[in-house]
């Protein structure tokens, strides 16, 4: 047996034991009335606020903190969650083989695909009124992790009870507070959470009281956040940085007004994946961060949200701050009697300095990727949706996968960049029907 799939047994049993314990063999609690201690249960409105890769993208821990704080999680219980999403897509270009999303079109100007996109399996155990355990397990088949579908995507400690001390602490894998990066469409990721989203082992202390949020993390320095310490040629990431030494602070305040609610947030990191030129092998610039700004608010059935981040220096593959603009829009209304959502979003990214420098065997002459989307999606059910999706994408994408689902499972990817270079700007229009379960 390999030592990779050494380590990777090693992860399941890690994580069904600690459930096992947190769940099912703690005691010394005190005893809720309604609920049976050592006992698994499921709580549709739980996974959706905290599974929900869309919801509360970075933030999981004092989401789960402030769900116990409302009752959704009680003393010596396990709570069970589902959460999938299946679609069929089509996708056309107005040239052939374009290599990015949703599929290769080995060669081709159009592309048709049934698939589940992706299936995450979620665990709380309630260890003590300050002690909290979560596991995710996932599956998704855009980007596979050493050949395999399945992974645990997060597996983390939270300490705190918001009743009694507004300070909390969480270690373990779990995506990094940094940035807002939510989805309003509740289907497809935003521009910012794909390029600049960290999923990593690490460390994080917070504060959170009176719509005030403060949060620092640390983690080890010198990986592009969460890829394999190794490359497919064996070739380590940076080992000069193999020391706790990547951190990112994030600020946020929320609060509500008559028939609404706001928040205003931002973020910083020291190191980012532009780090490093296209591929690890061919060496690392300077240490590169970013920074990050949000805002959002929702008044009665309409939402709003904007985003922007960028590096902190030039990328030196294009000589240019890698920046990128996100805008969201929402409605919600009743159609047929059925609560229905009409989003839209608008994303653009900057990469290169000049339209002589080809970013990445990207698309000469083309200076930035913009995406323009539209989603219709209609609650059916209290855990079943439907949804119909739109989107069309100019220009050379940096990126290995953009897909409905696109990377939920997987660990942020570093950017590289994908086919070209091209004769003219790739123009893609992807089209995808599908269904979300929530339970």
């Amino acid at each position: 047996m390999s030592c990779v799939h050494k380590l990777r047994r090693c992860l399941y049993i890690t994580a069904f034991s600690l459930l096992a314990t947190t769940g099912f063999c703690a005691q010394g609690a005190a005893k809720s009335p309604s609920i049976t201690p050592n006992s698994v249960r499921t709580n549709a409105e739980y996974t959706y606020e905290v599974t929900n890769p869309f919801l509360n993208t970075t933030n999981k821990q004092l989401t789960i903190l402030k769900q116990r704080q409302q009752g959704a999680v009680q003393d010596q219980t396990a709570t069970v969650g589902v959460y999938g999403l299946a679609s069929i897509k089509f996708v056309s270009s107005n040239i052939n083989g374009v290599s990015f999303v949703p599929m290769n079109m080995r060669g081709k100007k159009s592309a048709s695909d049934i698939s589940l996109d992706a299936a995450l399996l979620g665990f709380t155990g309630a260890v003590t009124p300050w002690a909290t355990a979560y596991v995710e397990l996932a599956y998704s088949p855009s980007l596979r992790y050493n050949n395999e579908d399945v992974k645990v995507a997060q597996a983390f400690a939270v300490f705190g009870e918001m009743d009694n001390n507004p300070i909390y602490f969480s270690i373990g894998k779990s995506k990094v507070p940094f940035g807002k990066f939510e989805s309003l469409s509740g289907v497809q990721m935003t521009m910012p959470a794909l390029y600049f989203g960290i999923q990593a082992q690490n460390a994080t202390l917070g504060f959170s009281d009176n719509g005030f949020d403060v949060s620092v993390s640390a983690m080890r320095g010198g990986v592009p956040h969460g890829l394999p310490r190794t490359t497919s040629t064996g070739v380590s990431y940076r080992s000069d940085k193999a020391e706790i030494s990547s951190f990112v602070i994030a600020a946020s305040y929320n609060d509500t007004f008559d028939n609404g609610d706001f928040y205003v947030g931002a973020g910083w990191m020291n190191e980012s994946s532009f780090d490093y030129r296209l591929l690890p092998e061919l060496g690392f610039q300077k240490q590169n961060g970013a920074w990050d700004v949000n805002a959002g608010f929702t008044w009665d059935d309409f939402s709003l949200r904007a985003e922007y981040v960028a590096t902190s220096k030039k990328w030196e593959v294009t000589n240019k701050k890698v920046s990128i603009y996100d805008m969201q829009a929402a409605y919600d209304f009743k159609a047929m009697e059925y609560d229905t959502r009409l989003s839209v979003n608008w994303a653009s990214a900057e990469w290169q300095k000049k339209a002589d420098v080809v970013a990445a065997r990207g698309t000469s002459g083309q200076s930035k990727t913009d995406a323009f989307g539209a989603t219709l999606l209609t609650n059916m059910h209290d855990n079943l949706s439907f949804f119909l999706s739109w989107q069309h994408m100019k220009g050379a994408m940096v990126t290995p996968d953009w897909t409905l689902g696109g990377m939920l499972s997987s660990d942020t990817v570093a950017p590289h960049a994908i086919g070209g270079p091209y004769s003219k700007t790739p123009r893609t229009d992807s089209f995808a029907l599908g269904c979300r379960l929530v339970y």
